[in-house]
């Protein structure tokens, strides 16, 4: 079993996990589940663009932990990949990967034995028919651990898929978790519930709680504010003005036939606004890009021409001088 830690993002889930794996490695205890001698071979799946986020933090928290990635920008491809994983369960090692590179290589890692499995924004595991859902539940360990600012998105099913990876059956199947606490709990809900609905609602909430809590450790800053400095947090709102092509799209857009027909009721909102939206955030996105001739190509382009130019948004454009600005200031 294992459990979702949840604290809300800039509480340092990443710094807790290192200490807490070098703690397993200091102590040297005798895991009685799988017999491994204090910290045995880690896995650590997580998006792409923090893997080496990861290993810098394993450098300055923990150095003696050997750490390794597998994925494209790594320094071992082909073959060398399933050696190094190998290499990795031999020595007790930190294997990160992302949650492309363990369907790719899946063959070669479900087959090990782990002694921790760690999901980083575990819940891109929330949808439990995925690819990815169903490789890393396949997963040789006995200890699981899902690390997430937001582990409670959109609905009961997607709670169900987290955890069912860190507590397989704790929730019993899916369709017996679906009528016995997500439908009468969505039942309960609606406007027009009746007295019974709500109750049962109530009722069947309060036994999910208790049935998690135990395995769900959530801590917002609010929490711990008299513990920690954090610094204030401040939002500003920034108005970004529309460039002349995303003008003309939008203008051309709202005249349109389609417009009529959602104004009419003979197409849905929702259409509309999805494609205003597209238009606001980058042209592009609604264009589809610059039409090219034939035997032309992207590159021929002039840069400012070519797809998901920042010049061509007004949004990336207000990106552009912010980063100057702050780059000039010294901001991370």
């Amino acid at each position: 079993c294992g459990g979702i830690l949840g604290d809300e993002m800039g509480l340092g889930k990443t710094i807790q996990v290192i200490a807490f794996l070098a703690g397993l490695r200091v102590s040297e205890l005798k895991d009685k589940d799988t017999g491994f001698q204090g910290l045995g071979p880690t896995l650590i799946v997580c998006p792409t663009t923090v893997m080496h986020q990861w290993v810098k933090e394993f450098h300055q928290w923990f150095p003696p932990l050997r750490v390794a990635i597998l994925h494209e920008s790594g320094t071992f491809n082909g073959k060398q990949r399933s050696r190094l994983i190998a290499n990795m369960v031999q020595f007790a090692g930190v294997l990160i990967t992302s949650y492309t590179g363990v369907t790719q290589h899946k063959e070669d890692i479900i087959t090990r034995r782990w002694h921790y499995v760690i999901l980083d924004e575990g819940h891109k595991i929330r949808n439990p028919d995925a690819q990815v859902t169903l490789v890393v539940k396949q997963l040789k360990t006995s200890h699981r651990i899902i690390l997430s600012g937001s582990p409670m998105q959109n609905n009961l099913k997607e709670l169900w898929s987290l955890f069912d990876f860190v507590f397989p059956g704790k929730l019993g199947t899916l369709p017996v978790f679906l009528e016995q606490f997500a439908v009468p709990i969505t039942q309960g809900g609606y406007a027009n519930a009746s007295q019974v609905q709500v109750m049962t609602a109530f009722k069947c909430a309060t036994v999910l709680k208790d049935t998690i809590a135990p395995y769900l450790l959530r801590r917002m800053k609010a929490d711990v504010k008299c513990h920690v400095n954090l610094p204030e947090k401040n939002e500003q709102v920034l108005f970004c003005r529309l460039t002349e092509e995303q003008r003309n799209l939008y203008k051309n857009y709202v005249e349109s036939g389609e417009v009529s027909r959602i104004l009419e009721g003979r197409l849905k909102i929702f259409m509309g606004l999805i494609t205003l939206r597209k238009i606001c955030n980058h042209p592009d996105l609604y264009s589809g890009g610059p039409k090219l001739y034939p035997g032309e190509t992207l590159e021929s382009l002039p840069e400012e021409e070519r797809y998901g130019h920042w010049k061509k948004s007004g949004k990336m454009a207000v990106v552009e001088t912010l980063l100057r600005l702050w780059n000039r200031q010294g901001h991370r």
